[in-house]
Formats: C-alpha cells, sequence, structure tokens
C-alpha cells in the first residue's frame, strides 16, 4: 500500500453489529468513522435493502448510534443515541421510525448500554448497563471532586476492568423498560453480581444470562447460567458451577439453551466450546468437542444463533481465519458456510437471508447479504488513500521440535534487500488474522518488509497448540512456558524468510510486539542479538509486579499453574527483567498511562533498568489511553503512535 501513511489510519472504516428485519427486506449495521479534527470516533447507522443493495442512513446526524435492534414487527429500530461534541452528553435509549424515521426519546440509562434487547411481543427492551453508586460517583449533571468520595473497600479480584475502570461499585444490571417514552426503567437483577449476555426466552416471560454469584467467583474464575423469571423476579441457576459459561441463547422452541463453556479457566488456555443445555432436566451436550478449535473469536459481536430447533450458528478460529459454520445439535455435524483466507467479524440470519461483515488481508471488512457483496468501504478507503493494500505471502517454517508454523511476509515496492520488522501478536491466545491489519501497511509502505506469524501458544489451531506454553510447573499439560517453543517458532519464522525471500535483509532486522506480544520481544532482545531495533509496547516486563498490578490480577496462574506466592521463582525465571542486562538492542517502550492490563510500572521498570545500565532507550507515554491505545485510542494518539514507530525503525534499520 504505497500510498498508505500513518496519518490515513484515520480514514479507516468499520462496519460491525449486522441485524437482518424479520422479514428479511432490510438488513441495518454500524458504520463507525474516525473524525480527525475533533479527534473521535463518530458510529452511524446504515440500512442495506436486500433486494437492491441499496445503502442509506438511518440514524440521525449529529449523534453517536449503535446498537441498533429490529422490533418484532420490523417497523422500529431501537437504538442508543449519545450527542456528538458534548463531552457531559448521556447516552440514550431511542427508536427509530422506520419509515419516517422520526427519533423518540425512551429513556436515559444509569450509563451506556452495552446489550439491546427486544422482548418476544414489541412492548419491552432489555438491555445491560452498569448502575454506579451514588455513593461514589455524582449523579447525573452532577459534578464531583475525587477528594469528596468516599475511600473504596476492595474485598475481592477483579474490582476494576482495563477501559471500563472500576467495576464493583457500578455492577452491570440487566433492565427492562416498556418502549414507549416516560417509562419507568426496572432492574431486574441486583446485589453486586455482574450480569452479562441477556436473551429473551421465545415467550417473554424469561430472560437468561450470564453471571458469577458464588462466594469463590473471584478465586476459580467460574461463571454460570441463570434464567430470571419476569413475573415471579426468581433467578435460578442452570449450570452446575464448574465451568466458565458465556452468551446464553434460547432456543425456537425454549426447550433448550446454547451457550459456550470454557472448561477449565484455571489450568488453560482451552477452547471455548458451544454447549446445549436441556431445560427439562438440565443436561449437556457439546456440540464443538471434534472441531479442536476455539469458538469465540475475539472482536465478534455475534457469536452463536438459532437457525431452527436443531440448527447452530456459530464462528470459530482457524489457521488465521474467523470461519463461520453451522452446527446440527443432534448429530453434532458441522458444516461451514464461510471459510478460506477470510474473517468474518459478524453475522445474522433470519428469513431464509444470511448477512455476514466479511473482511479479509486486503479488504477492509465489507457487509454480504447472502454472499454478495454489498457495501464498499474498501474501494472508499483506497480513494481517500490512493493506494492499495500489500498483499501478504503465506509460508511455514519448521520449528526446533519439527513442528510447522504458519507464516506470512509482505514485500514493500521497490527494489530489495529490505530492512525487515517482526510482528508478535497478544495474546497469547490469539492469532494473527487475515485482515487488513493498519499496523503492516503503514510499514510496508515506508520501506520495510514484514513478517509475522502465528507461533505456539497462539488461538486457531488445536488446543495442545495453544497449551504448548503453560509453564513447566503445570500438573497438567506442562509446557516450556513463555519464552520457550515460542521463542523458537517466531525465529524460525524470521531464519526461513532471510532464506526464501531474496529481497529481506537479514541483516537489519527490527522486531515489535504489544502484550504479550512486547513481553517476547523484550525476552528475544535479552536472549539474542540477531535485532538492531525493538518496539515493546504495552508489555509485561515482571510477571511478579503484573501478577498484584493488573486489573487480572491473579490470572496469570492459568498458565503458571501457580500464584507468585508459591512458585516465586517461575515468575522470575520468565520474566523478561531477569535478562535486562543482556539487551544491546537498541529498545522503544510505548505504553498508555491508563493501562490497567499490564499498568505502565512495566514499562518504567524497564526503561529505568535500562538507563542505569547506560543505555539510551526512548520511552513514550500516552496520557488518557488505556491497553486498546492501537485498536481504540483517540484517532490523534493513534496516528502519534504510528509516526512514532516508523520513525524509530527508520533511524535505525534504513
Amino acid at each position: 500500500m504505497a500510498g498508505f501513511t500513518a496519518q490515513h489510519i484515520t480514514d479507516l472504516i468499520s462496519l460491525t453489529d449486522v441485524q437482518v428485519s424479520p422479514d428479511g427486506t432490510s438488513v441495518i449495521f454500524a458504520e463507525t468513522t474516525m473524525n480527525s479534527a475533533e479527534n473521535r470516533y463518530e458510529s452511524a447507522l446504515r440500512r442495506c435493502a436486500t433486494a437492491t443493495g441499496e445503502l442509506t442512513t438511518i440514524s440521525p446526524s449529529g449523534f453517536a448510534c449503535s446498537l441498533g435492534r429490529w422490533s418484532p414487527n420490523g417497523t422500529v429500530v431501537a437504538c442508543t443515541l449519545r450527542a456528538l461534541g458534548d463531552d457531559d452528553a448521556v447516552t440514550k435509549l431511542a427508536l427509530i421510525d422506520i419509515a419516517t424515521l422520526e427519533v423518540t426519546e425512551i429513556c436515559t440509562p444509569p450509563e451506556g448500554p452495552t446489550e439491546l434487547a427486544w422482548s418476544p411481543d414489541g412492548s419491552t427492551l432489555a438491555f445491560v448497563a452498569r448502575d454506579p453508586d451514588l455513593a461514589y460517583y455524582a449523579a447525573p449533571g452532577e459534578s464531583r471532586e475525587p477528594k469528596d468520595t468516599p475511600a473504596r473497600k476492595i474485598e475481592r479480584f477483579y474490582s476494576r476492568l482495563d477501559g471500563e475502570g472500576w467495576l464493583f461499585d457500578r455492577p452491570s444490571r440487566a433492565f427492562t423498560v416498556a418502549a414507549r417514552p416516560g417509562a419507568t426503567l426496572i432492574a431486574r437483577t441486583l446485589g453486586p453480581f455482574d450480569v452479562n449476555e441477556i436473551s429473551w426466552s421465545p415467550d417473554g416471560c424469561k430472560i437468561a444470562f450470564a453471571s458469577a454469584r458464588h462466594t469463590t467467583w473471584d478465586l476459580d474464575l467460574l461463571r454460570d447460567l441463570w434464567v430470571l423469571d419476569l413475573a415471579t423476579e426468581a433467578v435460578g441457576v442452570i449450570t452446575p458451577t464448574d465451568s466458565m459459561y458465556a452468551s446464553p441463547i434460547w432456543s425456537p422452541d425454549s426447550e433448550r439453551i446454547a451457550a459456550f463453556r470454557y472448561a477449565t479457566p484455571l489450568a488453560g488456555p482451552c477452547h471455548n466450546h458451544v454447549v446445549v443445555i436441556d431445560l427439562g432436566d438440565q443436561t449437556q451436550r457439546t456440540i464443538t468437542s471434534a472441531l479442536d478449535r476455539n469458538c469465540t473469536p475475539p472482536g465478534n459481536n455475534r457469536l452463536l444463533l438459532w437457525q431452527d430447533p436443531d440448527h447452530l450458528l456459530f464462528a470459530y478460529e482457524n489457521r488465521g481465519s474467523n470461519a463461520l459454520a453451522q452446527a446440527n445439535i443432534r448429530s453434532t455435524e458441522i458444516v461451514d458456510v464461510v471459510s478460506g483466507d477470510r474473517c468474518v467479524i459478524d453475522f445474522d440470519s433470519r428469513a431464509g437471508v444470511l448477512a455476514t461483515i466479511v473482511g479479509d488481508a486486503s479488504s477492509l471488512p465489507e457487509l454480504f447479504v447472502n454472499h454478495t457483496q454489498c457495501s464498499t468501504i474498501t474501494q472508499q478507503f483506497q480513494t481517500a488513500t490512493q493506494s492499495e493494500a500489500a498483499i501478504p505471502i503465506a509460508y511455514t517454517a519448521t520449528s526446533t521440535d519439527g513442528e510447522v508454523v504458519d507464516c506470512w511476509a509482505i514485500r514493500p515496492d521497490g527494489t530489495g534487500p529490505f530492512p525487515t520488522i517482526l510482528n508478535i501478536h497478544g495474546g497469547p491466545f490469539t492469532q494473527y488474522t487475515h485482515k487488513l491489519f493498519d499496523e503492516f501497511q503503514t510499514q510496508v509502505a515506508t520501506g520495510f518488509a514484514v513478517l509475522y506469524c502465528n507461533p505456539r501458544g497462539s488461538a486457531g489451531y488445536s488446543e495442545a497448540w495453544g497449551r504448548a506454553v503453560r509453564w513447566p510447573e503445570c500438573e497438567v499439560d506442562p509446557g516450556t512456558g513463555w519464552g520457550g517453543i515460542d521463542f523458537d517458532d517466531v525465529m524460525a519464522c524470521v531464519d526461513t524468510a532471510v532464506a526464501r525471500f531474496d529481497w529481506i535483509d537479514g541483516t537489519r532486522l527490527g522486531i515489535q510486539g504489544g502484550s504479550y506480544g512486547g513481553y517476547l520481544t523484550t525476552w528475544i532482545v535479552g536472549h539474542t542479538d540477531r535485532f538492531r531495533a525493538a518496539c515493546s509496547e504495552r508489555s509485561v516486563n515482571n510477571l511478579i509486579t503484573e501478577e498484584h498490578n493488573s486489573d487480572v490480577a491473579t490470572s496469570f496462574i492459568e498458565q503458571v499453574g501457580a500464584s507468585h506466592l508459591d512458585a516465586r521463582e517461575a515468575y522470575v525465571r520468565c520474566s523478561p527483567m531477569t535478562y535486562v542486562r543482556n539487551i544491546n538492542t537498541p529498545m522503544l517502550i510505548l505504553h498508555s498511562e491508563n493501562d490497567l492490563r499490564c499498568p505502565i510500572d512495566q514499562a518504567e521498570e524497564l526503561f529505568v533498568a535500562l538507563r542505569l545500565l547506560g543505555k539510551t532507550p526512548e520511552f513514550w507515554r500516552f496520557p488518557g489511553e488505556g491497553h486498546e491505545l492501537s485498536r481504540s485510542g483517540a484517532p490523534k494518539h493513534r496516528v502519534q503512535r504510528a509516526e512514532i514507530i516508523l520513525d524509530f525503525f527508520a533511524r535505525n534499520l534504513m
């Protein structure tokens, strides 16, 4: 993509949250753009006529609009609205008349809803939103200084979350409200427990949801599925508190609930599988166990959908793709609906119409209706940037133990050999996918070749592949630990590329990664001088401090096999900081000041140590940003971040 610069990041467009109308004649979806002048994101609801592919905007201008949901009769769309340009604006629930586009405000939730669903009869809306305790938070329209806020009493782990802040004093609740102006909000779930992933029963009398309510939920990380009877307000659990359950949805005949089950949250990673629960005797059947793939791709808005009482649609990760498949719940037969080197971002199906949002490595995710493309955002983007995407070349590398690793290389325009940057994804239980990635395209446009791979520890492969980097201390499925076979895999990616592609300059190599990718970047330059420059971003550098400072503190037990209290030597052994004296590579350190997942002390510790050792690290701090800076940070910060990285590698590799 010769013309793609860091400034063009703000020209990116994303489509999400596709919804088919009850009669199948229309599809709505959210379109999100970046307003670089105002340094904000803007979202609108768009409508596509399935017969003609004609696109129109149905949400009012001047508002961020999301969570568009068709009423059961297809005449109205419920959504959330928030006025643009006003930092104090509140989010409202509203209705949009499809015929006239007239907007009717319904109510003001306590915070912006994260889920929204119509009752089957169209009389009521259910939504999930956080409910702030006014002892700690100002009421709408008021302000309060931190010094006037009472002290918080913390009694459990996971009391805060990156990108959201404090959780325990603003639990997420299920609310209902009649679909008319001025109706009274009813909190359907009370107490300190978070509620997520609501689903109406077909008769409209019950709501299923996921929630962790047992006394040790923050220690064992188990979560159950519950059913709320709206008439009696009785709440009953339908799972045996043996796993982490998520995303319940009722079958059309009301006899079953389908959901996801993550079996061993303290001994992971493991695959999320589709299970079907019989509501008569609460017995379970796992539908996808033979697939041996993770069935909850991160970032997908919809993950599971009943087509009829016998069939489910679901997405799964597979060797760089996010595929869409249909499962027969009786035979457990699984048939791919959308596959290949593509990524399904979202999907919906009604009235014989399948709507999907699908992208690949050279195209932004586009809307497809019955497999026919209906949007042209890639063309719009190419027109804005006067460039086309550079297309990855797939190859494989053989690691030290003979396993074959999926790898990709992207060649820039011009005459090589080119300086080359190895990119490492986060997680580690995620994967690089067949999607257009702005990081790679800006690097290639600047004149760098790009390498990336899915090493051991990645999702998208067998469960054994993902579990290979569990620590040797694990009683079950011990592996090499981080910095073991994953290190070998990414180095094999580099070695094979240097030997195979004469346009790669093996003497001018850079390395970059964020989160776990930042961890492995710091680890690698502490164990080899092969790279001439390294960018470690939002990294974990000291596992001891990470295990008690992070918003997910104690979760490393999942892969280490023991806490830092019982296996301190393992945490020290596998911490990049232990090997900081061996780092001779010029280092760029990037971190967000509000990062709760990998707090900024992880970057500060690395910077201080390198500086004390007489090195000259470059450390950039981004105010007001969290862990997701590169994906959802303020547009200006995203551009600045990219420019910093490109400038650093240009100075050190070119």
